[in-house]
């Protein structure tokens, strides 16, 4: 899928680029990643959604970064035309 494509379809929008939201996002996929760490020691399955969390937060940063918001509500859905399409 092309940048244009998920614009049409509506899974994401182009929007002014503002650096305190990539650096949000980048905060909270810090922080989840650290969390991940830990509860890695605990509870091995909840690491791994914390894990995916910092990575849909990462994604969403670098898109925030080129001028865009995502506005699906699955992440997983949006993850990998997002991903072809703008690396």
């Amino acid at each position: 899928m092309t940048i244009e494509e998920l614009e049409r379809e509506g899974q994401i929008r182009k929007i002014p680029i503002d650096e305190r939201d990539v650096e949000k996002s980048l905060g909270i996929a810090r922080r989840d990643v650290e969390s991940a760490k830990f509860m890695l020691m605990h509870n091995e399955d909840w690491s791994y959604c914390i894990a995916y969390n910092a990575m849909q937060q990462s994604l969403r940063a670098f898109m925030c970064s080129r001028g865009y918001r995502p506005l699906e509500r699955k992440p997983s859905c949006r993850s990998a035309p997002v991903r072809r399409s703008v690396l």
